[in-house]
């Protein structure tokens, strides 16, 4: 199962220029080895929602610490090693349905089976 979301999601400080609005872009980040998004190491970089408590808690838009649980239990197999993030806020439906291609793609050629896509 991977994770894939549109809330923003970024490594502290939006290294790669994930933008707030409009996006043209998609990202996909390392969490092998991550129990949970830690607070202050990943914040949420969109500009259609108050990013103040995804700040806070990061798993609240992405629940990798839910996700771990559900592994742990055996009801997922395995957690691919990345997940992937853009904003979908204001972006052209075009552009939305280029970056889901891509991402698709993406987790086909991992051999993904499953996805968790959570939205703001």
């Amino acid at each position: 199962m991977a994770l894939v979301t549109e809330s923003g999601l970024v490594p502290a400080g939006n290294p790669d220029h994930l933008e707030t609005w409009n996006s043209s872009k998609w990202f996909k980040y390392p969490i092998a080895g991550r129990s949970g998004f830690a607070a202050g190491e990943y914040e949420g970089w969109h500009g259609g929602y108050n990013t103040q408590w995804v700040n806070e808690d990061p798993d609240r838009v992405a629940p990798l610490d839910a996700l771990r649980t559900l592994e742990k239990e055996g009801f997922i197999a395995t957690l691919h090693d990345y997940y992937y993030v853009t904003t979908g806020n204001m972006a052209s439906i075009a552009t939305m349905e280029r970056i889901g291609a891509e991402i698709a793609q993406d987790l086909k050629a991992a051999a993904v089976g499953a996805v968790l896509l959570t939205a703001t």
